[in-house]
Parts: structure tokens; sequence; C-alpha cells
């Protein structure tokens, strides 16, 4: 019983470190995104590229987030979410288009690079995580971050676009 109580104190402690850690992963995710974005606003394509997902027809949209996906999918989840979001919608043809650039991200292997199959973690049972805690750097941390979130959107995915 006493084991039991110790457990479950670990337990809870184990997830207020996660929590914390992963306030302090979604930060380090969002400025890796403003970094992706500053550099993108200097370079003559990614300006092209920022101007068609603002101001582009749907399908220039959905090209353009998927070629940005492709040059730094860690730095682009919310780009991941934005293509995510135009699957669901009720044009069909939009849609389509979309579900196919996503398929094509997952099967090129753009969003998951490693060559090794390997399960996507959420955040508070990824090994890094639970390893190492606090001292974790902060490439470990966006790492952590982004399998956690790419798990959720092929979740998602796969359970209301397919």
């Amino acid at each position: 019983m006493e084991q039991k109580a110790e457990k479950a104190e670990a337990d809870v402690k184990n997830l207020a470190s996660a929590s914390t850690l992963y306030a302090k992963a979604e930060q380090v995710a969002k400025d890796a995104e403003a970094a992706f974005q500053q550099k993108l606003s200097k370079e003559k394509d990614g300006e092209w590229f920022l101007t068609m997902i603002k101001k582009g027809t749907a399908s220039d949209k959905v090209s353009a987030l998927s070629m940005l996906i492709q040059r730094n999918p860690k730095a682009t989840i919310s780009y991941v979410m934005q293509l995510l979001g135009i699957a669901k919608k009720l044009n069909r043809k939009l849609s389509e288009q979309a579900v196919v650039a996503i398929k094509d991200l997952f099967l090129r292997r753009y969003l998951v690079p490693n060559k090794e199959t390997r399960k996507l973690a959420m955040f508070s049972r990824n090994p890094v995580i639970i390893h190492k805690h606090a001292s974790c750097s902060d490439e470990e941390l966006l790492d952590a971050y982004y399998d956690h979130c790419l798990r959720l959107i092929l979740r998602d995915f796969l359970t209301n676009v397919l």
C-alpha cells in the first residue's frame, strides 16, 4: 500500500515537472517559428510564400504551406495545423488538395525524417523528458514538443479527415 502511495506521489511530481517543461518547450517552439518567419521575410522566395499564404488563392495557399513545411518542419507546426484545417473544410476540391499535401508530407518523410521507425510520443511520455527532466536542452525540448504535436496532428488527420 505504501509503495502505491509513493509511486502515485512520484507520478504527480513527474507530471508537474512535465507540464513545466511543456510550457518551456512551447516557448522554444514559438521562438523557433518566429526565427523562421524572420528568416523567410528576408528572403525573396520566403516573402513570396508568405504572400501566397495570406493573399493567394486557396490552391496557392496549400502549395505554399506544403513547401514551407518541407523547408523546416519543426518551425512550421502552425502551418501543418493550417493545412489540416483546410483538409477539414467542406470545399471538396480544396480539401482533397490539402489531404494529398499532408499525405505527401508524411509519406515522403518530411515530417518524420528519421529513417528508423519510431513511435511519436506524447510529451510527458517522451523518453528524453522522462530520463532527463529539467536537464533537457532546448533542442531536445523542441524535438519532444514536435513529436507531441505531430502525434496529435496525425491522430486528428486519421480520425477526422480520412
